[in-house]
């Protein structure tokens, strides 16, 4: 079982952070483009996702695909293929609650 900062947070900028901070083996304001951060969160990710936000969500999900092998892997492959320009915020804090979840297995 992994520890992810902030997994069980209210706030789900918070949540992304902690994914991200686990994901580029961080601290808060770390990461590539110091996007572990829930201020990115807040910026790229509400009201609806913007293409910064996108890259930002294909970068999280590379560097944990990198780190994570066996059937996980395929799932967080699956995760990175359903990310669209067209997701809104609920749908963006769905994935993030649900690679926590795979990631807690």
């Amino acid at each position: 079982m992994e520890y992810i900062p902030n997994e069980s947070d209210a706030d789900p900028s918070m949540r992304f952070e902690g994914l991200a901070r686990y994901a580029f083996c961080c601290e808060r304001g770390g990461g590539p483009n110091n996007i572990a951060d829930a201020g990115v969160f807040d910026r790229e990710f509400v009201p609806n996702i913007t293409a910064e936000g996108l890259r930002i969500a294909n970068e999280i999900l590379d560097s944990l695909i990198t780190k994570i092998n066996g059937e996980t892997n395929e799932e967080l492959i699956n995760f990175k293929n359903s990310l669209t320009e067209n997701m809104d915020q609920l749908r963006g804090v769905a994935l993030i609650d649900a690679i926590i979840i795979l990631l807690k297995k």
